[in-house]
């Protein structure tokens, strides 16, 4: 799969992929919200992960094997705050609302288009040699998540 010119995933993009998704998109809910709460877990969970990685790079195997245990060790708060940002947050009433007043997306549209285009264009503007910490399949998937929520959720109370 190519993501840029040249650029061809590996398994620990795939790896990261959900995880990047969760972490752009919810990152995208207000910073009270559990949503938000269950991307930062994603995001701490996602540091381990890389950390396993390095180490099963140098044959660290137990020390590898521990950062996978840290890793899942978030599992539970991530499954707790997302479930309650669904509970909470992203309500059916929330949705049925969105998808039956007319205006409800173009005013999500006009809120986010700020966030929308900045996503855009750090998609055009970075390369896989300049996105930060080279790591280009988690940085497009996670703008493809935060682009995406911009449609259905606007913080009215930044």
């Amino acid at each position: 799969m190519l993501l840029d010119n040249g650029y061809v995933w590996e398994a620990p993009d795939y790896v990261q992929a959900p995880f990047a998704l969760v972490i752009g998109a919810l990152n995208a809910l207000p910073t009270a919200s559990f949503g938000f709460k269950c991307s930062k877990n994603t995001t701490s969970a996602r540091a381990s992960l890389i950390e396993a990685f390095n180490y099963f790079n140098q044959t660290e195997i137990f020390d590898g094997v521990q950062s996978i245990h840290d890793m899942i060790g978030y599992f539970d708060e991530i499954g707790m705050f997302c479930y309650w940002s669904f509970k909470t947050e992203l309500t059916e009433a929330y949705f049925l609302k969105l998808f039956t007043v007319w205006w409800e997306i173009p005013v999500n549209l006009l809120y986010n288009l700020g966030f929308m285009w900045t996503n855009a264009i750090n998609y055009c503007f970075y390369t896989p040699e300049t996105v930060p910490d080279g790591d280009w399949g988690f940085f497009t998937v996670y703008l493809i998540g935060d682009f995406i929520m911009r449609f259905f959720y606007r913080d009215e109370n930044p």
